[in-house]
């Protein structure tokens, strides 16, 4: 049945993509009598006692029953009756995230049909049905140890297999980051932040109920890492009014400052948090509200602490005269009407954001249940300008270093801020239709936003070089920073449409499901598209002399005065089946097949002027490259296999373990750079007082800032057209980025054996080791000490990752539990040779 379903739901898919994500719990089981013979059609019925919520089913033929997309936590009590038998109460029960929690259930003969109930066990606060490499942090313990960045990556850090953020050896930017199921993914990936932000945290640690993190999950539903999945849910309201109220404060005096005797910087700052959260019923038993919100100041970026000479003295002294600023500042003001801030006593540096986080659950009935979430984050940081000029290139002898220091100073106006914004929401179903069919169905939205303004009104950027004859060192600077003050631009827009179906059959339970992700990845970055003039002196800037370089970015698309030139349309389809087989109540067995594939939508913008470029392959035969194309939209197949044996039927010996393929992405910034080097979506302009038949007198300062953009300036076009172009594609690019049409992405073979022993009440030792293989890793054709050569026309080299790169670990994991102490982790990961 399994492979009619798997080939019916392939074909289904065939226009398909994507991944689905762990937001709930499970309880899964078997009935029995008391002579060991299965109870067909017993009811089984949980309740998640804090918010009253019910979750109902029957047991199977074979005494089997399954209760899909539980709320995570409790306590739950389960309760399990049959017609003239005893029923039977499990209690305290505590659910993982993503993990099934069995109860196997023997009822006797009851003399009296109305005999109260007894109580058949009280289970273990955590018994989860782990296979694969797992580790779940609890609320408990999100509460209880201790956190500096109050980020949920404090905590994923205390994996045994984890390296900073950092799992299983692979780069961070290869993790899987959801949050009630919703992409929060640094997906851009041009830094390594895992989180989306800039640095801050988007979702306030107060407002996370649990989170998971698996390096080797054997269920098909997840997907879309070859490092780690971590998945955090939110809290929910109760039947219960709670609320919290907070604030944390930090200084320089909480920070050490000796390093083995040794003295070291700790200057000043200061780092505030102001939050708190509610949650509780709107109708008991039945619809449920939690809201949090957070405040929070932190230490900026370094503020400028330099001043003028004949300044304040505020700081560290400059070289740079106070008369020569004063004399610039006189004609931006006078004979340009520019207010270009100020030089001296600069106001302090800030970084601050906020974060709001609002959920709904309702229980529409014991067989539906309806989740909604909604969060918002915004977050400001100031900055200091980039120390290059390289805008187009550079000029004999030119030297550019910090706007700030002992021989510069610049204008306030030269500073930027960068804003971030990120927005989520999740719309989850879950329904239990009968005791043979459940449903998930999850769809989500993130929007994510990192953009960068500068101080005050548009304006050119200006260099003015040291007031010494012959000094090329940038002296004063002046207007909006080139680099990241204007049309500087990270968005991020996804959209996930996720539906799992299980279906129980004697003691199989049979998965499919099919997602799709569609997102749209944008950077704008046009470096100095407001102007940039290099002058050799203040004198030569006041009296309207001609500059010695005059360079400017600007558009190459009809009617987009600024353009995302990288910009990257995805899809991400995927199907998966798979069949769990409880062979008995001790043993399991989980077997399935994945199916991942990325969709273009739209390709890049092709300069043919590139593509008719011919180049040489690995054995040295012609080949052309064409950049107007994204590499061949390939389908990976994800087999996995795993298994879960309780030896002694009490989980006092667990083993387990699996193995399988898992498929990944890559940073999408690796794609983007192939639009973005084209030569087809913008031009980056370039004269100097040595280029051949220039005259810089035709680029004397104007304070317009498109004053010399081509295609506002005909005549310049008209005098220039090998310097100012205005047709895309009719040159090669200097240099420009192409993929291998061949080209996959990631994916790794991971093999993972595990044995957990229970010792007494209190104790449990886990060993554990993980093997992990690239099957599907970026090709090297070169060593890095290679590529130092002389290029000919015609000349590639090839860098990328190894062709074979492997990690293994042995993992040795001893907790300790009881209900009156802390629980305690101690664990090591120790890599095989």
């Amino acid at each position: 049945m399994l492979k009619r379903l798997s080939i019916m739901l392939l074909a289904i898919s065939a226009s398909f993509f994507g991944f689905a994500q762990v937001t709930t719990s499970s309880i899964t089981g078997t009935v029995k009598d008391n002579n060991g013979q299965p109870l067909a059609g017993a009811t089984v019925t949980a309740t998640h006692v804090p918010s009253g919520t019910n979750y109902s089913t029957l047991s199977s033929k074979d005494g089997v029953f399954s209760l899909q997309g539980l709320r995570v936590g409790g306590p739950y009590q389960v309760k399990i009756d049959f017609v003239g038998l005893k029923s039977a109460i499990f209690e305290n029960i505590v659910l993982q995230l993503g993990e099934p929690y069995n109860v196997n259930a023997e009822l006797s003969i009851s003399e009296q049909v109305m005999e109260n109930v007894i109580v058949a066990s009280r289970t273990r606060r955590a018994a989860p049905e782990k296979a694969g490499m797992t580790s779940v942090i609890n609320n408990r313990l999100l509460t209880t140890l201790p956190t500096i960045s109050r980020s949920i990556t404090d905590f994923t850090r205390a994996t045994p297999q984890a390296n900073g953020n950092s799992f299983g050896g692979r780069d961070a930017r290869y993790n899987n980051i959801t949050i009630d199921g919703a992409n929060l993914n640094n997906n851009f990936g041009l830094s390594t932040d895992p989180l989306p932000g800039g640095g801050n945290n988007p979702i306030s640690l107060d407002a996370i109920e649990e989170v998971s993190v698996s390096l080797a999950p054997y269920d098909v539903r997840q997907g879309n890492f070859t490092g780690g999945n971590i998945a955090a849910i939110t809290k929910s309201g109760t039947n219960n009014i709670h609320g919290t109220a907070y604030a944390y404060w930090q200084n320089q005096n909480l920070r050490g400052d000796d390093i083995a005797g040794q003295k070291a910087s700790n200057p000043k700052f200061v780092s505030k948090v102001f939050g708190g959260s509610i949650g509780g019923p709107i109708i008991r038993n039945k619809l449920f509200y939690f809201v949090n919100g957070e405040y929070e100041t932190k230490p900026p970026q370094a503020g400028i602490t330099w001043t003028p000479k004949g300044g304040s003295g505020e700081g560290n002294v400059s070289d740079v005269p106070v008369d020569s600023l004063q004399k610039v500042d006189n004609y931006l003001r006078n004979n340009l009407k520019y207010d270009p801030g100020v030089y001296d006593n600069f106001t302090a540096f800030k970084n601050e954001n906020h974060k709001i986080l609002g959920k709904i659950d309702w229980n529409i009935s014991t067989k539906h249940k309806l989740t909604a979430k909604y969060s918002d984050f915004k977050g400001t940081q100031d900055f200091q300008p980039s120390q290059s000029g390289n805008i187009g290139g550079t000029f004999a002898g030119a030297t550019y270093g910090p706007k700030f220091s002992n021989s510069a100073i610049s204008f306030s106006s030269v500073l930027y801020q960068q804003e971030d914004i990120v927005r989520s929401g999740s719309l989850e179903l879950n329904s239990n239709f009968s005791r043979k069919m459940s449903n998930q169905f999850l769809a989500t939205f993130t929007k994510i936003q990192s953009d960068k303004a500068h101080a005050g009104a548009n304006f050119p950027f200006i260099d003015i070089l040291g007031s010494v004859p012959g000094d090329k060192r940038n002296f004063i600077s002046v207007g909006n920073e080139p680099f990241n003050g204007n049309n500087n631009k990270v968005h991020n827009d996804i959209l996930t449409f996720t539906d799992n179906f299980s279906y129980y059959v004697g003691k199989h339970t049979l998965t499919a499901g099919l997602s799709y992700e569609y997102q749209k990845v944008g950077n704008m970055f046009m470096r100095g598209s407001q102007g940039y003039y290099v002058y050799a002196n203040v004198d030569d800037f006041v009296n309207n002399r001609a500059p010695l370089k005059y360079a400017q970015t600007y558009s190459l698309i009809p009617g987009e005065e600024a353009v995302f030139s990288a910009q990257l349309k995805i899809g991400q389809l995927s199907a998966y089946a798979q069949d769990e087989i409880n062979v008995s109540p001790s043993l399991k067995f989980t077997i399935g097949v994945r199916m991942d594939q990325p969709i273009y939508p739209e390709q890049p913008i092709e300069n043919p002027a590139n593509t008719a470029l011919t180049f040489q392959d690995k054995n040295g035969n012609p080949v052309h490259y064409n950049n107007g194309k994204w590499p061949k939209a390939t389908a990976l197949f994800s087999p996995r296999a795993g298994f879960r044996w309780d030896v002694y039927g009490d989980k006092r010996l667990i083993i387990r373990g699996g193995t399988g393929l898992f498929t990944g992405r890559i940073p999408y910034v690796y794609l983007t750079n192939i639009p973005t080097n084209s030569g087809m979506y913008q031009y980056s302009a370039n004269v100097t007082n040595t280029s051949a038949g220039v005259s810089m007198n035709d680029f004397l300062f104007n304070p317009e800032p498109q004053a010399y953009n081509p295609f506002h300036n005909s005549a310049l076009q008209s005098k220039y057209p090998t310097y100012f172009p205005i047709k895309a594609g009719a040159a090669p690019s200097t240099d420009f980025v192409v993929a291998d049409p061949n080209y996959k992405f990631p994916q790794v073979w991971k093999t993972d054996f595990a044995f957990d022993q229970q010792i007494g009440k209190t104790w449990k030792v886990t060993v554990e080791a993980l093997y992990t293989k690239d099957t599907l890793p970026l090709p090297r054709a070169r060593t890095r000490e290679d590529t130092i050569q002389t290029l000919q026309q015609g000349d590639l080299i090839r860098l990328s990752a190894e062709t074979q790169s492997y990690w293994q670990a042995q993992v040795k994991e001893v907790r300790l539990c009881s209900p009156h102490s802390l629980k305690n982790l101690l664990s090591k990961a120790c890599p095989v040779p």
